[in-house]
This record gives structure tokens, C-alpha cells and sequence, in this order.
């Protein structure tokens, strides 16, 4: 499957900005390793956030011949965008402002997967600009890598942070995590393994304040 192959790819040739992300690359590079199996009840679903995606992939932000560029034309129009639904009270627009992709996951796991896989949940995250996406934590490692847009990010008690297109984040289990768009919107790509079938869980504090 040429999603998950270049997934590979893009992890095995990755040099990550920090020293903790080392272990995290080999551990979710030794789950790839099992070939995802095609769900074939998987139907495609749109949502309103789409648009965004079709008009990054037809851009030349990502390199012409590339194999993730070529992976994800081919899921382009195969894809079903999953909403949450508005999970906290706090943010009753959730559903319009985020939406993700899940591509690899387990069957009955957190949203549907195009391929089963048993023990990786993987796929692509959309978060429309000027949105904030509330502290959260789940009981699996997660690992996003920016493919759009800059956004803030902020770890437990750490500072909000920038990433830029081509960078990595990682979330530890049960680490409080948040995100901020701004004028752009985020597309990325996100993985979860150690406990994919784990739920997202909101706190119940908020992050004050802007990033600086």
C-alpha cells in the first residue's frame, strides 16, 4: 500500500529536531513493518475542510514525484473525513474546525480506517486558521509531522511553540497537548501506537492566552 510505504520512507529518512523523538521513530517504523489490510466496508465521507486538503496537493508544496505526493493523490477522493462531533462544550464548533483522516487503524478502533492494521492508527489531521484545539491526552504515543500551514503547540507545562511545514511533534502518553492555527490552516500527518483504540480525554484546564 503506497501510504504506508511512504510513511516508511518519510520516517526512515527523518532526522528528527530532538533527541526523544529517536526511540518513538524506531518504535512506530517496527509497527509499520505489519502490511494494513484494505477494509473493504470503508466508504468514502466528505467534510467541509476538504477543500483545503485538494488545494495543498495541487500545489507544489510538496515535492512533483514524490512518493508521499503520489500516495495521497491516490487516496484523495477515497477518503473519509470523520467527525467528532462537538466533544467539549467549551468549543460547540469543533466539528466545523477540525477534521482528520484515519488511514491505517484497527478495526473498531477510534474512527474508521481505510486499512486495518493491529497495532498503528495513521492517517492525515486538518485544522481550519484562527482555531484552537483544547487541551487533550490520550494512552497512546503521538506523532505528527507538518506538512502545512505553521502553527503553535503547546506540551503540559512547556511553552507554545511553532512548528513549520516538514518539522515533528510528539505527544507522550497521557501528556497534556494543545494546538493553535492562525492565519493558515494545519494538514498533517499523525500517528498514534501503544494504545491506538484509547479515546481523546479533555481536561478540565484550559491554556489562557495567546502564543507568543
Amino acid at each position: 500500500m503506497s501510504f504506508q510505504k511512504a510513511v516508511i520512507d518519510l520516517y526512515s529518512n527523518a532526522r528528527p529536531q530532538h533527541q526523544e523523538l529517536d526511540i518513538h521513530f524506531a518504535n512506530y517504523l517496527e509497527g509499520l513493518k505489519s502490511e494494513g489490510q484494505l477494509v473493504e466496508s470503508y466508504k468514502p465521507q466528505s467534510h467541509d475542510l476538504q477543500t483545503m486538503f485538494g488545494e495543498f496537493l495541487h500545489k507544489e508544496t510538496l515535492p512533483q514525484h514524490s512518493a508521499l505526493k503520489v500516495a495521497l493523490l491516490e487516496l484523495e477522493n477515497k477518503i473519509r473525513w470523520y467527525d467528532f462531533g462537538d466533544l467539549d462544550k467549551r468549543f460547540p464548533d469543533y466539528s466545523r474546525h477540525i477534521t482528520f483522516a484515519q488511514i491505517l487503524g484497527p478495526v473498531g478502533g477510534f474512527g474508521d480506517a481505510m486499512y486495518e492494521h493491529p497495532s498503528i492508527n495513521a492517517g492525515i489531521f486538518i485544522q481550519a486558521p484562527g482555531y484552537y484545539y483544547a487541551p487533550h491526552f490520550h494512552d497512546s504515543v503521538e506523532l505528527y509531522h507538518v506538512l502545512h500551514g505553521t502553527a503553535y503547540w503547546k506540551r503540559g507545562d512547556e511553552d507554545w511553540m511553532p512548528h513549520k511545514p516538514g518539522e515533528f511533534i510528539l505527544h507522550d502518553r497521557e501528556q497534556v497537548h494543545a494546538m493553535r492555527t492562525g492565519d493558515d490552516p494545519i494538514i498533517a500527518l499523525w500517528a498514534w501506537y501503544g494504545g491506538p483504540n484509547a479515546p481523546v480525554l479533555f481536561t478540565e484546564t484550559d491554556f489562557h492566552g495567546n502564543p507568543q
